[in-house]
C-alpha cells in the first residue's frame, strides 16, 4: 500500500466514523435527560454541541499527521536540503503556523506545484484556526482579539452562539474533503 492509499484508507475510516457519530448524536438529541437538580437539562444544539468540535479537531489532526509525513516522504526522493528538520528549527524559514510550514516546506524546497490545491489550503486554515480556538479557548470567542472573532463569523458553516463556536455538519464534511484532497495532491506529486 502506498502513502496516497494509506491516506485514502484513513479519510475513509474517519467518513464512516463520522457518519456514525453524527447519527448517534441526532438520535440522542431528541431525548432531554434530567440534570442534577432533577430538572431539565439544557442543550439548545443536543449533544452535537460537543461531538461536531471534537470532528472538527480530528480532521486538523488528520491533516497534521500526514502532513509532516508528507514532508518527510517528499525529502528523500528529491535529495533536498535543509531537511524538513531543519527547515522547521530555522525561524527564518519557518510560516507563522505548522501549516504554513509544512506549505512552505512543499512549495519551496520540495518545489511541488500545489497552487491548484489553494482553495483546499485555504479551508484547510480556517478549520486550524477553529481547532485552535476549541482546544485553547474552549470554544469560547469572548477570549478572543476582535479581528479572530471577526474571521470565524465570515467562515461558511461556522457561527457563534452564547458567545460559542459552533460548526455545522456540512462545515466537518467540506473540511475532511478539503483535507483528503490536499493531502492526495501532495502524495501524487
Amino acid at each position: 500500500m502506498n502513502i496516497a492509499d494509506h491516506i485514502a484508507s484513513d479519510v475513509e475510516c474517519m467518513r464512516d466514523y463520522f457518519t456514525r457519530l453524527l447519527a448517534f448524536a441526532k438520535a440522542s438529541s431528541r431525548t432531554l435527560s434530567p440534570n442534577r437538580a432533577g430538572g431539565p437539562q439544557l442543550l439548545p444544539f443536543g449533544i452535537a454541541c460537543f461531538v461536531r468540535p471534537d470532528m472538527a479537531c480530528n480532521v486538523y489532526n488528520l491533516v497534521d499527521f500526514w502532513l509532516a509525513r508528507l514532508c518527510l516522504y517528499h525529502q528523500p526522493r528529491g535529495h533536498l536540503s535543509p531537511s524538513f528538520e531543519d527547515f522547521k528549527k530555522d525561524k527564518r524559514k519557518r510560516g507563522r503556523n505548522d501549516l504554513q510550514t509544512y506549505a512552505k516546506y512543499l512549495t519551496k524546497v520540495a518545489r511541488l506545484d500545489l497552487s491548484a490545491e489553494q482553495p483546499s489550503l485555504c479551508h484547510i486554515d480556517d478549520l486550524r484556526v477553529v481547532r485552535n480556538v476549541f482546544m485553547h479557548a474552549g470554544g469560547h470567542v469572548h477570549l478572543l482579539p476582535d479581528r479572530m472573532r471577526e474571521r470565524i463569523e465570515r467562515m461558511p458553516g461556522v457561527s457563534l452562539e452564547m458567545k460559542l463556536v459552533v460548526v455545522t455538519a456540512q462545515f466537518i464534511w467540506q473540511s475532511l474533503d478539503h483535507a483528503s484532497q490536499y493531502l492526495q495532491a501532495i502524495a501524487r506529486a
